[in-house]
């Protein structure tokens, strides 16, 4: 039995036969904030219950963003506290662990 692939619109996998992608106000929100996070060369957080397109939301997004923007996706578990958020930032972005500060706030980089 051959596996079926996956049917890509406008950067978003569709799994179900026949689904396409629709754009709806939230999805053009993320949209948004996507581009002046990469703007202003920034960190964004998407989260929300199970559900509700946050993933679809971004790989769309990240879709629209001219190729030579470099991303990096970190992901952490359901209900991250944040020293498991500067965790994963730290992997993805091969810093030494302890780099971000433990606050809440602003945080400047210096590899």
């Amino acid at each position: 039995m051959k596996a079926s692939r996956a049917r890509v619109s406008g950067g978003v996998r569709l799994y179900a036969p026949g689904a396409r992608l629709v754009s709806t106000r939230q999805v053009a929100a993320v949209v948004e904030a996507v581009g002046h996070t990469v703007a202003a060369r920034a960190i964004g957080c998407v989260y929300g219950d199970m559900g509700l397109g946050k993933t679809v939301a971004v790989e769309r997004a990240l879709h629209l963003l001219p190729g030579r923007v470099p991303v990096w996706r970190a992901v952490v578990g359901v209900a991250a506290g944040l020293p498991q958020v500067l965790a994963a930032l730290c992997e993805v972005l091969g810093l030494p662990s302890g780099s971000l500060t433990h606050r809440a706030g602003s945080a400047a980089i210096c590899p």
